[in-house]
């Protein structure tokens, strides 16, 4: 069965699972705090042992995922039968209906069977991202650009993320159309999970400036990267977004960093970059439950079964008429 824990026992549940920076107590306070909303933490008993944790964050009614940068922390253990799976999503699924009347999820690619959620009227959006879990080397046109004269008047930097590295990433996302308001959070958000080591800045500069920079969370303790957010070069600095992937799977490979997730393979041009550094693509997904609309679709559904009915009566009627 679902528990509810405090933040001690969650933190005393995963300091003997090998899980990512998404499930860490800081990291989730973090948020928490800036977007002011609660951290629920569970965990699933059987037979007196854990199988099963989830942390998610709520207001109210309501189940939020505040902000695009993370993962829903959800784990549960491996080489379970189906019966016991389905137990542990299916009872889940019956506490978050009986306590909020909204709810949204984005799952991990290692939750990968959803079908709990959508036999229980969850809506599903599938959607795709790029990882590289190997030491293979780039596309050959990866390796021909990187000698591009070009490359010669860029230098590479992990540095602590500051208030240039934010702000060039966050006047970005306003120039794409993200409110004043949105960036504040994502400022204060940023500047939180850097304080608490969470989060690197891997920069390139031209000349002494900083021309582009990716704020990546990095979990040493996992062996995982995750590249959360990338500003656009300008088109003076060519290949800048090349050397700096190039570098960032360096540095990774060389601090035992085995996974990184490119997060997002959704835009076709976006997506054909980064599979140039021979990455596996993998779907995602996010999850959501709104009771009203779930109501009206159901109320829907047994309409046209009724009219469904309505008009095979009256096709026997006059078919058996023309019989007559």
């Amino acid at each position: 069965m679902w528990q509810e824990i405090n933040d001690k026992s969650w933190q005393e549940e995963i300091s003997l699972l090998n899980l990512s920076v998404f499930f860490q107590r800081e990291y989730l306070t973090t948020i928490a705090n800036v977007y002011n909303l609660k951290v629920n933490y569970y965990r699933y008993i059987k037979k007196g042992n854990t199988i099963a944790v989830i942390a998610f964050f709520s207001n109210r009614k309501k189940i939020i995922t505040p902000e695009g940068f993370s993962y829903t922390p959800y784990y549960i253990i491996e080489n379970l039968s189906e019966q016991v799976f389905f137990e542990i999503n299916n009872s889940l699924i019956n506490l978050f209906k009986k306590n909020y009347n909204r709810i949204f999820l984005k799952f991990e690619s290692n939750i990968f069977d959803i079908r709990p959620f959508i036999w229980n009227s969850f809506r599903i959006q599938v959607k795709y991202t790029h990882i590289k879990n190997n030491n293979l080397s780039s596309h050959p046109s990866v390796l021909k650009n990187l000698k591009k004269e070009i490359i010669k008047t860029y230098s590479f930097k992990v540095e602590e993320p500051n208030d240039n590295s934010i702000n060039l990433n966050l006047k970005f996302l306003q120039e794409i159309g993200s409110s004043i308001k949105h960036c504040k959070k994502y400022n204060d958000l940023l500047k939180g999970w850097g304080d608490l080591g969470f989060l690197k800045a891997f920069n390139v500069y031209k000349e002494g400036y900083l021309i582009c920079s990716n704020l990546v969370l990095v979990d040493l303790k996992s062996k995982k990267a995750y590249t959360i957010l990338l500003n656009k070069a300008g088109v003076a600095e060519r290949y800048a977004h090349t050397y700096l992937y190039q570098s960032i799977v360096d540095w990774c490979l060389k601090n035992d960093i085995y996974y990184i997730d490119f997060c997002g393979a959704n835009m076709q041009n976006i997506s054909l970059f980064k599979s140039y550094y021979n990455t596996q693509l993998e779907i995602y997904f996010k999850v959501s439950y709104h009771s009203s609309l779930s109501k009206l679709n159901g109320l829907g559904g047994k309409l046209f079964m009724m009219l469904y009915k309505i008009k095979n009566t009256i096709s026997d009627i006059i078919k058996n008429n023309r019989e007559s």
